[in-house]
């Protein structure tokens, strides 16, 4: 692993364990076990780490995504999502949490929401697909209803309770989406 990667590597730590506030070129330097002064050769300024981050952490979101969301039955949906879930949350929860810190920083605009974004869409994208082949009748909403369940899951699985199983809730909202179908 180079020492960039090391330190984008580090700044994931730093913000998930310690929020976004506390994201410094020294903290990463330390927290990376690199010498002093080596994050700030990669970038130059905090807006460069930030940016360099949010790459770095959509990236890895991107790449690690779970695989296609297409379903043949409402069952197999919810194990998808449920799986996906309980991925964000266990194994890949440092990531989770600092792209839920990042959001929570109030650094909405621009490069993060952007950054961000393209992941959320490709999601979309997949549901809709997903939930138009089941048979919805409005697979946009469907979509959409069930992004919001897994993300507000998400959030109470990071910050209150690590362990409920997601896949009830997902069940119900997968069943409401298809009811009139």
């Amino acid at each position: 692993m180079t020492a960039r990667e090391r330190a984008l590597k580090a700044a994931v730590s730093v913000v998930a364990d310690l929020g976004f506030q506390a994201l410094t070129h020294a903290k990463v330097d330390a927290t990376a076990k690199l010498p002093p002064g080596s994050t700030s050769n990669y970038f130059r300024t905090k807006d460069a780490l930030v940016s360099g981050l949010i790459r770095h952490i959509a990236d890895q979101e991107m790449s690690n995504g779970g695989g296609s969301l297409a379903a043949k039955t409402p069952e197999e949906l919810v194990e998808k999502i449920g799986g996906l879930i309980l991925a964000l949350t266990t194994v890949r929860r440092e990531l989770t949490a600092a792209r839920m810190a990042i959001f929570l920083s109030g650094k909405h605009a621009g490069e993060i929401r952007d950054s961000f974004a393209e992941g959320a869409a490709f999601f979309h994208r997949e549901l809709v697909a997903t939930f138009t082949e089941l048979g919805a009748e409005d697979p946009h909403s469907a979509a959409s209803a069930l992004m919001s369940c897994a993300e507000g899951i998400i959030l109470h699985r990071l910050t209150w309770d690590a362990d409920p199983d997601p896949h009830p809730q997902l069940a119900l909202v997968v069943k409401g989406a298809l009811a009139s179908s």
